[in-house]
């Protein structure tokens, strides 16, 4: 059991510190990229250059960081292409998030509507109440 926890902190490590030669090699050219590798999207970004530098998304990240450290003129083209692929991609997550939270607010809306529940109504009225209650004591008291 050990062994197994050690190998895979060693692992965590090794994968950690190509992901930082890679970082460093295209903060340069592709900043959005680079500042992706250090978060929780770096599985992601790594995908991303990996498609294109070698054109399939599965490539590994040792030989990307070797790629990378000699990159031509034609790698800092397809990292800037990337780059903007990567935007794009991380723009329309956001839109999708934005249109799930509206679609959910507007199910609430109709919910609320279609049942006719009198607790919202009760309950606010009950804290209006509560409150001019509250300021009648402190106001008798003075």
């Amino acid at each position: 059991m050990a062994k197994t926890n050690s190998g895979t902190r060693a692992s965590g490590a090794r994968t950690s510190g190509v992901r930082g030669k890679i970082k460093r090699a295209i903060a340069g050219a592709a900043p959005s990229l680079a500042q992706a590798l250090g978060g929780p999207l770096a599985g992601a970004a790594v995908a991303q250059l990996s498609k294109a530098i070698f054109g399939a998304p599965d490539g590994d990240e040792e030989l990307l960081s070797e790629m990378l450290a000699q990159a031509s003129p034609q790698h800092l083209v397809a990292l800037k292409k990337a780059e903007q692929e990567f935007a794009i991609a991380l723009r329309e997550a956001s839109l999708e998030g934005r249109r799930i939270d509206a679609g959910d607010r507007a199910n609430a809306r109709q919910r609320q509507i279609a049942m006719s529940d009198w607790t919202p109504s009760a309950l606010g009225a009950l804290i209006i109440l509560g409150f001019f209650a509250v300021l009648g004591v402190m106001v008798a008291r003075k």
